[in-house]
């Protein structure tokens, strides 16, 4: 059976870390990996497969080698594997740790930064060479401030307990402003923009900007409430955050060549069906969402490329939409 060349290597690490002697001659190395291989039931190893598992460490930075007088473990503090995952592990944490560096830019993880950079020295991953430019740039929150509040808000939704007060300011109506309390669901991020989606005390689902939330603060003040399968998939059934009342519905809309092109790789809402093409080279599609303002919105940005089929009663409030804007431009 063979040995993997990744365990092989702690092998040789082990080899070299032992007290026996400062350095190694090669055979000496060989010898102790090829005892360990046989006790373990692993087929023995070469010279020249050795030769290339310390070339490896060597570049690594793990060994070096002086001449006629063997190899050494450059520094016994230094590990292969520092974590002590198995190959597997390692592996995941790596890939995991890669990612979350290509957002080294974002709010939200600043407080994990150093602990990334940290793990990623001790992963020898070259990841940071150029901390000032991340590889990758996704929406982030407007301010500090937010993301001062995800802690708590995070904390809260994770508990499944814990009630959230806070002030609100309505953009546009001060009746809807003042002291709110809620059982928060999710957190959910749209255009630019981060919201706490929450239950009332009295069953309602809504939702709340970030930026408008101040003097937050999460309690277990009053009994939790129960979250049903069928309200997060209302939240589900949304495009955007506007309006979580009533049921999704079956909404038909055709789409020219090129939108079609567009709606394919990017859905308009994660229930679209494939379009099916029609003969005169447009494209209809299907999603079932819960109509509100956004899904309106989201239909009239690509003007005249869409054209809605079904139901009539957004048919017939796009075309009252595009009748006023229409209105507006009359010379």
């Amino acid at each position: 059976m063979r040995y993997k060349p990744d365990t092989r290597l702690k092998v040789i690490e082990h080899c070299l870390k032992s007290n026996r002697r400062t350095y190694w001659k090669k055979r000496e190395i060989l010898n102790w990996v090829n005892e360990i291989h046989y006790i373990e039931g692993y087929d023995t190893i070469s010279e020249r497969t050795l030769s290339d598992d310390l070339r490896k460490l060597k570049k690594g930075g793990y060994v070096m080698e002086r001449h006629n007088i063997g190899w050494k473990w450059k520094d016994r503090q230094e590990s292969l594997n520092p974590l002590g995952f198995d190959e597997e592990q390692l592996r995941q944490l790596k890939n995991a740790v890669n990612y979350l560096a290509r957002f080294d830019n974002n709010r939200i993880l600043k407080d994990v930064r150093n602990p990334l950079r940290v793990l990623s020295r001790s992963l020898r991953l070259n990841i940071y060479s150029n901390p000032e430019r991340p590889l990758a740039i996704f929406e982030q929150v407007q301010s500090d401030q937010e993301a001062a509040k995800f802690d708590i808000l995070l904390d809260a939704i994770e508990s499944k307990r814990m009630w959230l007060s806070f002030t609100y300011k309505h953009l546009w109506n001060p009746d809807l402003s003042g002291p709110k309390l809620i059982f928060p669901m999710q957190l959910i991020q749209w255009k630019t923009r981060w919201y706490i989606i929450g239950k009332t005390q009295n069953d309602s689902i809504e939702q709340f900007a970030l930026e408008r939330i101040q003097n937050v603060h999460a309690s277990e003040a009053m009994k939790p409430k129960v979250i049903t399968n069928s309200e997060y998939d209302l939240i589900d059934a949304g495009v955007g955050v506007n309006n979580f009342e009533g049921k999704g519905q079956e909404v038909v809309f055709l789409a020219d060549q090129n939108q079609s092109k567009y709606l394919e790789e990017r859905k308009l809402h994660d229930s679209q069906k494939p379009g099916l093409l029609q003969k005169d080279g447009w494209s209809q599609f299907e999603i079932t969402v819960v109509i509100n303002e956004e899904l309106k919105m989201a239909l009239l940005q690509w003007g005249d490329r869409i054209k809605v089929l079904e139901p009539k009663e957004l048919r017939d409030s796009i075309s009252d939409k595009i009748k006023t804007m229409a209105e507006f431009y009359r010379t």
